[in-house]
């Protein structure tokens, strides 16, 4: 029997930044050159306000402009600096920001390795297994998990891939892997047997692994831990 996966879109609040954090990310998977220092800015600025994102990201510009070696895109990336930073008006902004951006560059990584035509896949969305909604409830305080990052689900092939993503790997909870989990035995429950289930951090995968062991789970059979380096060539972020 015919296993059928749906995805509904719950993160309503990331579209008011879905424009400039894709064009972003879509521009610095295409250039990488560029990408390191800028995940490092990402890393830096989890307690900034937004003047001082608004005054490290003009650093960022002169640092492009000065260099002895131009390159023909840093006139484009010193723009779209100046769209991003005008996009963080207020200091509850940043945050939002930076995870949507680390969200944003996963997405652009796997819209350039491609899943075909046939695949169905949907972003910040609930997923539901023959009508029934995966959601996770942690016991102790009673969190609760419902969605994943990005997923995408093949019918034909009854296949598919399911990913979790944050900016660093201390933004992995307990209630995330609670969740991830429960994805898994479900899938399994139905005889999905196609699939992987990715955990997906723009710091470097040992220290994502870390933190797996240090929140007390372990990974089960077609989890992956990723990392830049898994999907484009010559890129270490570490």
């Amino acid at each position: 029997m015919m296993v059928h996966i749906e995805f509904k879109r719950e993160d309503r609040q990331a579209f008011r930044f879905q424009t400039i954090t894709e064009k972003v990310a879509s521009f610095l998977i295409r250039n990488n050159e560029y990408i390191h220092l800028f995940v490092h800015f990402l890393r830096d600025s989890y307690d900034y306000h937004a003047d001082k994102f608004h005054q490290r990201i003009q650093c960022y510009q002169e640092r492009v402009r000065r260099k002895r070696a131009k390159g023909v895109s840093d006139e484009v990336y010193v723009s779209l600096l100046a769209e991003l930073s005008a996009a963080c008006r207020f200091d509850s902004y940043v945050n939002d920001l930076r995870g949507m951006l680390a969200e944003q560059i996963f997405q652009a990584c796997i819209k350039k390795r491609g899943l075909g035509r046939d695949w169905k896949c949907s972003t910040g969305c609930s997923v539901w297994i023959d009508g029934w909604l995966v959601r996770y409830i942690s016991e102790p305080d009673g969190k609760s998990k419902m969605t994943v990052d990005l997923g995408a689900w093949c019918f034909n092939r009854q296949a598919g891939e399911f990913y979790e993503v944050k900016l660093s790997p201390y933004a992995f909870h307990a209630v995330d892997f609670g969740y991830l989990n429960m994805l898994h035995q479900s899938l399994e429950s139905v005889g999905v047997s196609e699939y992987k289930i990715g955990i997906f951090s723009l710091d470097d995968k040992h220290l994502l692994q870390e933190r797996i062991q240090q929140l007390g789970y372990e990974l089960l059979a077609k989890m992956q831990v990723l990392s830049l380096s898994d999907f484009l060539e010559d890129v270490q972020v570490g």
